[in-house]
């Protein structure tokens, strides 16, 4: 499965697959194509997921496990193998404090925003301009230990 498309510069996240049982490995290629060699500061991995804001209207991105697949230089065409382990355990989720305990347990309920749910995020920090990234969701069966 090949995720992700930008106008002058590309960048593919390929994972082997996208269900996932805790300790396995999520096995892939990360692809960057640039039309001329971009300096930037680090190319990284991680898996990720979501929290509810206070009131429950918008989520803020959570790093669960981050990678380092290369460091400060320039940028162009290349490729990237990695595997990345899938922890034994989901992350904790703290919700704001004073949250209603009904919408808690709404988003613990919800598939699509549970600790089940876990995204390979892909991101290149180029210097002086918003990181070029790709987010690719996977589904962790924890509820399976």
């Amino acid at each position: 499965m090949v995720f992700g498309f930008f106008e002058d510069k590309k960048m593919r996240l390929t994972l082997s697959k996208t269900e996932f049982s805790p300790g396995e490995t999520v096995s892939g290629t990360l692809e960057l194509e640039m039309k001329k060699p971009i300096p930037a500061e680090k190319l990284t991995l991680s898996l990720i997921y979501f929290i509810p804001t206070e009131d429950f209207t918008d989520v803020i991105e959570k790093t669960f496990v981050l990678q380092t697949l290369d460091g400060i230089r320039e940028y162009g065409t290349s490729r990237y193998e990695f595997n990345i382990e899938i922890p034994a355990n989901p992350p904790e989720i703290e919700f704001p404090p004073d949250s209603d305990p009904e919408m808690i347990e709404t988003w613990k309920k919800d598939d699509a925003l549970g600790v089940n749910c876990l995204s390979v995020l892909g991101q290149l920090d180029i210097r002086g301009q918003k990181p070029l990234r790709k987010i690719v969701d996977i589904k962790i069966r924890y509820s399976d230990i």
